[in-house]
Formats: C-alpha cells, sequence, structure tokens
C-alpha cells in the first residue's frame, strides 16, 4: 500500500498533467470581492457607453488590486490592457480584457 504522499504526489502530477490549474484557497475570491465588485462596474459603465465612468472603476479598481499577490497582478495587467483599449474606444476588446481580470480574481 502506498503512502498518502505517493498518493498526493501522483494525484498533483496527474492533475497538472491534464493542465488543469490547483483549486485556489477559499478566502482567494473573497480577498479580492471589493475588486471584483468595481471590475463588475466597469463592464457595465462600458456597456452603456459610459467611457469615463468606466475609467474611475478601473483606477479603483487598479488600487483595490495593489496588495501584489499573483492573481491580483495578473488582473492588474488584465485593467491595464482594458484601460488601453478604452482609450483607444476599443469596447469590445476592453470588455474581453476585463473579463479575464474578473476570471483571475474569481
Amino acid at each position: 500500500m502506498a503512502d498518502s504522499s505517493n498518493s498526493f504526489t501522483a494525484a498533483t502530477a496527474w492533475v497538472a498533467s491534464l493542465g488543469m490549474q490547483a483549486p485556489r484557497p477559499a478566502g482567494a475570491a473573497a480577498a479580492h470581492g471589493p475588486a471584483l465588485d468595481v471590475l463588475r462596474n466597469a463592464q457595465v459603465a462600458l456597456y452603456c457607453d459610459h467611457e469615463h465612468e468606466a475609467i474611475l472603476a478601473l483606477r479603483e479598481a487598479r488600487r483595490l488590486l495593489a496588495d501584489g499577490d499573483l492573481p491580483g497582478l495578473e488582473a492588474r495587467r488584465a485593467v491595464d490592457e482594458a484601460a488601453w483599449h478604452i482609450r483607444h474606444h476599443a469596447t469590445r476588446a476592453a470588455q474581453s480584457a476585463l473579463q479575464h481580470a474578473r476570471d483571475r480574481l474569481a
């Protein structure tokens, strides 16, 4: 009979081979809850063609994501990309970047 550490190692290798991400800790989504809300507000503002309000929401999201953890860093990069697209009136690309940011934090 294999001990539990070998089973865990085998299971971890199997999951990695499938290209799946390990589940995030339960507190990860809760820690980014305010940022998720602000990003959702930015998406709604952008959908309603309120670019200025969307940019203001993105500034707030960047402030909330300043803690530096990896999902926050990746989301912040997507927020910066969304802001660039908004300034260049590429709404679809901005919406996609915002969704990517939200997915990184969820």
